[in-house]
């Protein structure tokens, strides 16, 4: 009986090397967001839903509530599909008064985001401006002292540092002691933000007189 060839052993390829994933860049929500709005027009114009036709803010004001408990719920159940449909709900509502809002002429939902748009600039110059906030307590002082001053300037009322100012150019040049004591003064504490009285929870079945919603959200 012949000896069997022996096969020669063939080379290993080498195990290509895994490439990262990338990581799953956000789709715009710009065009989604309008095709939202659009809907939401369109309930409220002429030939839409009746029922939708019908709200005002105030007939509005329960859903508002009872849509951000809905929220709160789907975030302790976990489920990431129930959490972002009670999300949808809730946006829309911020729709439905911007939209009735639109058609009275106040303000249109594009006011509501430039507002936000800009304050969120505003109170984070730690990201997009000049200041130093290494730590959570310092973006949240800094955060109070620019709210407490933009209501002073939408009241009239000067901000504390320019009135403190202004009352050190007029007096004196001060002494040592007073020049400790005015310094220890400047620095003061923020008072601890009080929570506001939560609001009385609405019973799950909803109104059932004419202008109820036909179904939930």
């Amino acid at each position: 009986m012949p000896p069997k060839k022996l096969s020669r052993p063939g080379r290993k390829s080498k195990p290509k090397p895994r490439r990262p994933k990338k990581p799953a860049h956000p789709q715009d929500p710009g065009p989604a967001f309008a095709k939202l709005a659009a809907v939401m027009a369109r309930l409220r114009a002429r030939g839409g839903c009746p029922w939708d036709r019908e709200q005002t803010h105030s007939t509005l004001r329960t859903y508002l509530i009872e849509e951000a408990y809905e929220v709160l719920d789907a975030l302790d159940s976990r489920d990431d599909s129930k959490f972002a449909e009670e999300l949808g709900d809730l946006l829309l509502q911020v729709l439905f008064h911007a939209q009735i809002a639109a058609e009275q002429r106040r303000f249109s939902i594009n006011d509501v985001i430039r507002e936000i748009h800009d304050k969120m600039i505003r109170r984070h110059p730690h990201v997009f401006g000049t200041t130093n906030a290494k730590t959570s307590a310092e973006v949240l002082r800094n955060w109070e002292l620019l709210k407490k001053q933009e209501r002073q300037s939408k009241s009239g009322v000067a901000p504390a540092s320019s009135r403190q100012a202004k009352s050190e150019s007029a007096s004196a040049t001060p002494t040592s002691e007073s020049s400790t004591s005015s310094t220890s003064t400047s620095h003061h504490r923020l008072p601890p933000r009080r929570r506001p009285p939560r609001h009385p929870r609405p019973s799950r079945s909803l109104p059932t007189h004419p202008q109820s919603r036909p179904h939930r959200l």
